[in-house]
């Protein structure tokens, strides 16, 4: 399957296009979502893999969703990313696919409209995650 994800980090704007794959197990195992990718414009290349598990809860009245994402990034958004922006993205698509499965769950076929990832918006929600962390470690020294 085609794949095209656009990102602003920091300075710079990509928009990856590439391929991807994905791999279903039966339900006891994990699914594997596999892609690749570059950017033509900032020579910024990706790969990564999502593994996800669908867990039945609560007598089937929920699900839960084990999610792990790995990736590989290259080129000028890696020199970027060492502030833990890239971190924050992925941590942050990793949420947007979770929404998406939860919302496919709750009404099969509804799809789900994610706000855009990036720029000013990436750069207030790490801060504030940042300065969130500070508080609890400085609030956990204090007790």
């Amino acid at each position: 399957m085609s794949l095209r994800l656009q990102a602003k980090i920091g300075p710079i704007t990509a928009s990856f296009a590439g391929h991807g794959t994905l791999t279903r197990f039966d339900p006891d195992c994990p699914q594997v979502i596999s892609g690749s990718g570059g950017d033509r414009k900032s020579g910024s290349r990706a790969s990564g893999n999502l593994d996800y598990r669908l867990h039945t809860i609560d007598g089937g009245a929920a699900t839960r969703v084990e999610l792990a994402i790995g990736y590989v990034l290259t080129g000028p958004l890696a020199q970027v990313g060492r502030s833990g922006m890239i971190r924050d993205l992925v941590r942050r698509i990793g949420e947007a696919f979770a929404q998406n499965i939860d919302a496919e769950l709750t009404e099969p076929g509804a799809t789900a409209e994610a706000a855009p990832i990036g720029g000013i918006r990436l750069a207030l929600e790490v801060l504030a995650d940042r300065v969130r962390a500070a508080l609890l470690r400085l609030l956990g020294r204090q007790r």
